[in-house]
């Protein structure tokens, strides 16, 4: 039996998924410690590059969306990796509080969200409809797989090799590993005489009946923008992304200032990771089953829960309590392209994807900034957690209470 080529494309998109995302936002966190002791900058100007990078990533993703829909995921992909593999390697020589920004700032956010976060989605929407929640779940596999991986093995390698050599080892494995990987994606199941999901190709009864029963609300990019609910869903993903992202920036000094040893407290990040691979695959699933904005709601307050439990964590089964809550919250994430494509369907959705990703990355930027400024003006991490706690309880709101906009008419806005 043929194996369908969009689980190659998905296997592919993994591959590039797992590098990205375990260099980026698990790796940044286990670099954080080294990076200090070197040049004895604050918290906040570490964690401030961070920030930066995901403004950075921010406008990418926006113009990505509309190059996508343009050039293609693919060569999104092979350009953006290429770029973040130049950037770790550049990153080994860094000497300057500038050059640590600059390096961030435009080689590795500008490839890690102009070449892996968006394009990687983008193309398993394309690929997938009625498994698209699960297809993205498996997507969001790879983050984890990339954060278990990483998060132990590079604390490993700069403890014993330094951290410079270990992100020139980062950008050499990224460009080896996923610029063959990029190669073998195909942007549309179209252009292999395919449709998504596997189904007979186009005009046949089967392909008929599938296209009926997961038809969507496509709406053009304008029509989109016009409802409050893509503005809404944008407000929640960003106010979501205000706790996780400080939480991962920040996770491996908040651990060693409560007495964990960097490598332990590097192998409780990788477990973040290896841990919320069956919620991120449990949510995948239901989310094809069940109303994705009520299980996004659940999902967020799981993350609160997570955080509430590492802001008073001190022991280790105290910290696994904070890690189950936290890692299984990571269900959110294969929910977020599920319910954008559910609410506008597929007619905009790269350009969609790229304009509510850089309106939520904001909560990206402001996160691990306010938990810096939290420690370096009260040498506690208390009075961010709990603002964040508020940020929650707000997102679990508007989820709650946006509905599926409106259907357009077939051929409005062509």
């Amino acid at each position: 039996m043929r194996i369908f080529y969009g689980w190659w494309v998905l296997a592919a998109s993994f591959v590039i998924t797992a590098f990205g995302a375990g260099a980026l936002f698990y790796g940044f966190s286990v670099f954080f410690p080294s990076i200090q002791q070197e040049f004895g900058w604050s918290r906040t100007l570490i964690g401030g590059a961070y920030s930066a990078a995901t403004i950075s990533g921010g406008l990418v993703t926006i113009v990505v969306g509309f190059l996508i829909e343009r050039l293609g995921p693919r060569k999104l992909m092979l350009v953006g990796i290429s770029a973040a593999a130049v950037g770790y390697m550049a990153l080994s020589l860094v000497e300057s509080l500038w050059m640590f920004y600059a390096v961030y700032i435009v080689l590795i956010a500008v490839g890690i969200y102009g070449g892996v976060q968006s394009p990687t989605e983008v193309v398993t929407a394309y690929w997938f409809v009625r498994r698209r929640a699960m297809a993205q779940g498996m997507l969001s596999s790879a983050i984890a797989v990339g954060g278990m991986t990483f998060a132990p093995l590079l604390a490993m390698v700069i403890l014993a090799y330094g951290w410079r050599n270990a992100a020139f080892a980062v950008g050499a494995l990224m460009a080896v590993c996923c610029i063959p990987a990029a190669l073998a994606v195909r942007d549309r199941p179209q252009q292999m005489g395919l449709s998504p999901d596997g189904a007979p190709p186009p005009g046949g009864r089967h392909a008929a009946v599938g296209s009926a029963a997961t038809r969507t609300n496509d709406m053009t990019v304008r029509q989109a923008l016009a409802t409050p609910q893509f503005w809404l869903l944008s407000v929640v993903i960003a106010l979501k992304f205000m706790g996780s992202g400080a939480v991962f920036v920040h996770l491996i000094p908040f651990l060693v200032d409560r007495g964990f040893d960097r490598q332990t407290a590097a192998n409780l990040l990788g477990l973040v990771a290896l841990v919320s691979i069956p919620g991120r695959l449990l949510f995948g699933y239901l989310g094809d089953r069940m109303s994705k904005r009520v299980l996004m709601s659940v999902t967020i307050g799981l993350e609160a829960l997570g955080v509430l439990l590492l802001t008073f964590a001190t022991t280790l089964p105290q910290v696994l309590l904070f890690i189950a809550a936290f890692a299984l919250s990571m269900g959110t994430l294969p929910l977020i392209p599920a319910i954008r494509a559910e609410y506008f369907g597929l007619r905009s959705f790269a350009t969609l994807s790229g304009i509510m990703w850089g309106v939520s990355t904001a909560g990206i930027v402001v996160g691990p900034v306010v938990a810096g400024l939290s420690f370096d003006l009260t040498g506690s991490y208390t009075s961010a957690f709990m603002l964040f706690m508020g940020a929650y309880a707000l997102a679990i709101l508007i989820s709650s209470l946006t509905p599926p906009p409106r259907r357009v008419p077939a051929l409005a806005g062509r």
